[in-house]
Parts: structure tokens; C-alpha cells; sequence
């Protein structure tokens, strides 16, 4: 299995466990994974000196960081916000 298969599988299962907790909001797995594929995208562009993988790795773990949160609306927000101030710091 590679990084990608990895990252995706890791992906459903969390918005998987999300959506069964979520009790304030619907989560749509396929709407949150492009949301996801977006902002690492905007990453990408933003930190050109980082790797691909990292940004996608950063991404995916801030990502993870809010499989708890209850309400989804700003989870993507949040995500970026947070992966772009790892990232800052790699790119230092």
C-alpha cells in the first residue's frame, strides 16, 4: 500500500468515526476530501520549497486533529490555518 492509499484509507476512517459522532452536523466524506485536496493544493503553491508529500502529510494531520470536532462547517478553515503554520515553520 503507498502513502496516497494510505492517507485516503486513514481519510474515510476518520470521517467515518466522524460522522458517526457528529450530532450537530452531517458530514460529507466526499465533500471534506475535496475540501482537503484544495487546501493542500493552495499549500503547494503557498510553500513551494516543501515537498509534495509533507504538505500532504501536514494537511492530513491537521486534518486529524479535528476527527472529534462536532460541528464540520469550519473544519476546513481550521485545517488550513493550522497546516499552513507547520509549514511556515518547515519552510524556515
Amino acid at each position: 500500500m503507498n502513502n496516497d492509499s494510505a492517507s485516503r484509507e486513514g481519510l474515510e476512517r476518520g470521517l467515518s468515526s466522524a460522522r458517526m459522532r457528529s450530532h450537530t452536523s452531517e458530514v460529507n466524506i466526499e465533500d471534506e476530501r475535496r475540501a482537503m485536496d484544495e487546501i493542500a493544493d493552495r499549500l503547494r503553491q503557498r510553500y513551494p520549497a516543501v515537498t509534495d508529500l509533507t504538505v500532504k502529510t501536514v494537511v492530513d494531520a491537521s486534518y486529524h486533529d479535528l476527527d472529534n470536532a462536532r460541528i464540520r462547517s469550519f473544519v476546513g478553515i481550521l485545517v488550513e490555518k493550522q497546516a499552513a503554520e507547520r509549514l511556515a515553520s518547515y519552510s524556515r
